[in-house]
């Protein structure tokens, strides 16, 4: 009776470990899909932004064009796309492994 015991401790203290390993991974997993959520709102609605001259603030462009300048830059728009479908897919990813946690 005596080893049945000891045997169920021992089986329920790996279980707390386990357990524990589990929700550590989960947390992590939960910070990094709130992290990457944060990244793509950023994308999504960029912050206004100061000129590097003289400090005011930029007026809004249009998506593809230099928020300094106003010009369009080769690829500027396609890195932006780029950028968001990365970080959607990164968000969508996590999303999909913290349901499975």
């Amino acid at each position: 009776m005596v080893a049945l015991h000891k045997a169920a401790d021992q089986q329920r203290r790996k279980a707390a470990r386990q357990a524990e390993v589990v929700q550590g991974k989960l947390s992590r997993v939960m910070a990094d899909q709130a992290r990457t959520e944060g990244e793509l709102a950023a994308l999504l609605n960029p912050a206004a932004q100061d000129c590097s001259h003289c400090g005011q603030v930029l007026p809004e462009r249009a998506p593809g064009l230099c928020p300094q300048c106003g010009l369009v830059h080769p690829g500027g728009q396609d890195r932006r796309e780029r950028q968001i479908a990365t970080a959607r897919a990164r968000s969508e990813r996590l999303a999909r492994k913290v349901k499975r946690s």
